[in-house]
């Protein structure tokens, strides 16, 4: 017998549908992102960048989703996007009317408004489903993952983006959006140290923080250590004072044991 969630969906369906989501939000912009940056990178000019195409599809699927779960069990989520969205519309109006350039004033709103509407889209599928909560984990994880080799390489190759030009260090690898690229690597990385600790301990793991970590250091900003820190201290203390579940030995005893 099938498993039913609300609005009448199998089960099976509702986690296969929000797999592709989250391969559409996490990973695949990854990717994109990379393919621009390697394209300037090497004088190839493209006539756009296929992240902003992704991104925006990616945005109009999470705005269906709030749409089709407007009731009272999923108001605390569609309200406060609904309200940012309502805010802005006067100053849009106002673009419309005497602004130089609409389709500027649209692509700023969008990008604005892309996190929010994301974050509450999310929160719905979390709210349906507690399997969510591991499959968004898990795409975190690997968005570390890419964006490490996708700095990292083109860096030690010498073929990178240069984050701050010729007046500063640091490099962004493939990617040409450095603070974008820092903030995501680090969130992601502190994901990562969460997992490390409190998941399934793996050396594959522990090797992709600690490049991870690196991969930071060579983006340089004072944001992205911070995250650095904040991923630093969730390992230290999972290390020290915490159990992996299901497990008898702690994480530092496992770690002692590579050692």
């Amino acid at each position: 017998m099938t498993t039913q969630v609300s609005h009448g969906l199998p089960f099976a369906f509702m986690v296969r549908k929000t797999t592709i989501l989250l391969a559409l939000s996490f990973i695949l912009p990854v990717f994109s992102d990379a393919l621009y940056g390697m394209a300037e990178s090497f004088g190839i000019g493209l006539p756009f960048s296929p992240g902003v195409l992704l991104r925006s599809v990616v945005l109009l699927l999470f705005v269906s989703l709030l749409l089709n779960h407007i009731g009272a069990a999923y108001l605390p989520y569609i309200i406060w996007p609904a309200a940012i969205v309502a805010s802005v519309l006067p100053s849009l109006l106002v673009g419309a009317s005497w602004g130089s350039s609409l389709g500027f004033d649209v692509s700023a709103l969008t990008k604005s408004l892309y996190l929010p509407i994301v974050a509450a889209g999310l929160a719905i599928l979390l709210h349906r489903s507690r399997q969510v909560a591991a499959e968004l984990l898990t795409a975190i994880e690997f968005t570390a993952y890419l964006y490490t080799f996708f700095i990292v390489v083109p860096e030690t190759l010498g073929i990178g983006v240069r984050t701050y030009g010729s007046y500063a260090d640091g490099g962004s690898g493939f990617f040409t959006a450095g603070n974008d690229a820092g903030v995501t690597l680090g969130v992601s990385l502190n994901i990562l140290a969460y997992r490390l600790v409190f998941g399934r301990f793996s050396v594959v793991r522990i090797a992709m923080f600690f490049a991870g970590t690196y991969a930071c250091t060579l983006i340089g900003s004072r944001a992205v250590l911070i995250f650095v820190g904040g991923a630093g201290l969730t390992l230290t203390f999972g290390i020290l004072f915490m159990r992996s579940p299901g497990r008898n030995r702690s994480a530092f005893r496992k770690i002692g044991k590579l050692l």
